[in-house]
């Protein structure tokens, strides 16, 4: 089974070299993401960037998480824009991540929220903080620099997902990503032909990668299979450019009457 290869850059900080309070844009609040936060009390979510369930696979519950952990959230209006959240600790040490979300993206906010978390880490008497990210994610490592993290060095990480078909999608995307879309092309082809029953934004993808190359068959196929599946995102569809030459053919109507039902239901 071949394995996604990826290589990662390793950080650590030891101090903080960002005036975060300095840069927090007009409008926006930073928050210690404490009990009330977590509760859904204080602040829309509506791209789920507060997930509870990953914070007790890594703590084990949100009790262990804010007696021992850390992470800070920046938000817009009252809705969270941008988070950094502890993943784990050992001894002295503690280990960050961050996201943001997309249409917050390129403000500076991820480094706001980096730099309160390590702020706040090295007030619990943390002396090291620690950053993995791969090393094609150029805006998550020019963050770590930019608050003060220092590169220790470059590894491999080898991943590999056990279900054997989940695995199929996961190396379309991997290659997708890598700009490989003959590889994206030919893992999901042996996905679709082992299991019909798949979400919609893998049908779509396909249909992007046949498009680039303008087949209509495979094009036109994958985009019904997930407009059947219930791809509702209308607006997308309609400026992807790799739909362009299918908006003359009698079918793109078909599509997009399927795609505009989805969004109004």
């Amino acid at each position: 089974h071949e394995v996604e290869t990826l290589p990662r850059y390793h950080y650590l900080c030891t101090e903080l070299e960002y005036a975060w309070r300095d840069h927090i844009p007009e409008g926006h609040t930073v928050h210690k993401i404490d009990r009330i936060l977590l509760d859904g009390n204080l602040y829309a979510d509506p791209d789920g960037l507060i997930d509870l369930d990953t914070i007790r696979i890594a703590w084990g519950d949100v009790d262990n998480f804010l007696e021992h952990g850390a992470g800070f959230v920046v938000a817009d209006r009252g809705e969270i824009a941008s988070r950094c959240i502890a993943d784990c600790r050992s001894g002295d040490q503690i280990d960050i991540g961050i996201e943001t979300s997309p249409s917050h993206r390129r403000k500076g906010l991820a480094a706001i929220a980096t730099a309160s978390t390590v702020e706040y880490c090295f007030q619990k008497e943390y002396r090291k903080v620690g950053w993995h990210c791969n090393t094609s994610n150029i805006g998550s490592w020019k963050t770590a620099e930019k608050v003060g993290f220092k590169r220790q060095g470059e590894y491999t990480y080898y991943y590999y997902m056990t279900d054997p078909l989940d695995h199929l999608a996961e190396l379309g995307w991997h290659y997708y990503q890598l700009g490989d879309h003959e590889k994206t092309r030919q893992y999901y082809e042996r996905l679709f032909a082992a299991r019909t029953d798949n979400p919609d934004y893998y049908y779509y993808l396909a249909a992007s990668v046949w498009g680039e190359i303008r087949n209509v068959e495979k094009a036109t196929q994958y985009l019904l299979a997930a407009a059947e599946r219930g791809w509702s995102n209308l607006e997308h569809i309609q400026s992807d450019e790799d739909f362009q030459f299918l908006h003359q053919l009698p079918i793109w109507e078909k599509i997009l009457k399927k795609v505009r039902k989805n969004s109004e239901a």
